[in-house]
């Protein structure tokens, strides 16, 4: 039987991280949705955001999204022991036959914020399932090189956000077989990409580790819109449930 996934939840500032932190998720991603699939947070408000989750006597994870490697170099991300995964976007690098060492270069750069640091945090490799619109490494070609760096995991998204979402691209079985794959070789699996409720069924068939989301916990479905407590803790719900059903 697939296990139950943990629930991830993009947020951009303060408040919507203390309403996911109060929504009882398992994983807080800063992500800004204006600045694309993996755009970051700016420095300033994830500064302040870290600062206030590190005072609530909670478990959750937290992850960061640092946009793109083709992305223009930004703030320095701040250095807290509680970031335990970073992602970075391979938009972009498709024809560059040594994308690998443009993507090697920049996690370095990032990393330098946590030089020093006892527990650095691991990188989640993103294989984007629109990999040709992204013009991106192909889906394959990313496992591998997730495996072979010895990642934390890899994360299914899309990077169009106007074009289908994760099964449009990537059918649950193809997912299903990579999944596999992946948590064979050790490495943790998340799948998002404007998942919704009605995803659900298919996704736990997959085994996957994790669930990211971000539309399906706004208002409206929108994903630059505000987190809606109430849509966030109805997908929380709805995952449980059918989870318990399952197994």
């Amino acid at each position: 039987m697939p296990s139950v996934p943990r629930l991830l939840v993009s947020v951009r500032n303060q408040a919507e991280a203390l309403i996911a932190a109060e929504s009882g998720v398992d994983i807080i991603d800063f992500k800004e949705p204006a600045h694309g699939s993996l755009g970051m947070v700016p420095s300033e408000e994830l500064n302040r955001s870290l600062q206030t989750l590190g005072t609530r006597d909670s478990a959750e994870t937290i992850s960061l999204a640092c946009g793109e490697v083709l992305d223009s170099p930004g703030s320095p991300i701040p250095c807290w022991t509680g970031v335990r995964y970073l992602k970075l976007g391979l938009a972009g690098l498709r024809q560059v036959p040594d994308w690998q060492r443009h993507w090697k270069l920049r996690q370095e750069q990032l990393l330098d914020s946590f030089q020093g640091s006892n527990a650095p945090p691991g990188w989640i490799a993103v294989a984007y399932v629109d990999d040709r619109l992204a013009n991106a490494p192909p889906i394959e070609e990313v496992i591998d090189a997730a495996i072979s760096e010895q990642c934390a995991g890899v994360l299914f998204d899309t990077w169009s956000k106007r074009d289908g979402n994760l099964f449009t691209s990537l059918p649950a079985d193809r997912l299903n077989t990579l999944t596999a794959r992946i948590q064979n070789s050790g490495l943790i699996v998340a799948a998002a990409g404007k998942v919704t409720l009605q995803d659900l069924p298919q996704l736990l068939e997959t085994g996957v580790d994790l669930i990211g989301i971000r539309s399906a916990a706004c208002r409206n479905s929108v994903r630059e819109q505000a987190i809606c407590p109430n849509a966030l803790t109805r997908f929380r719900n709805a995952l449980r449930d059918r989870a318990v059903r399952i197994n």
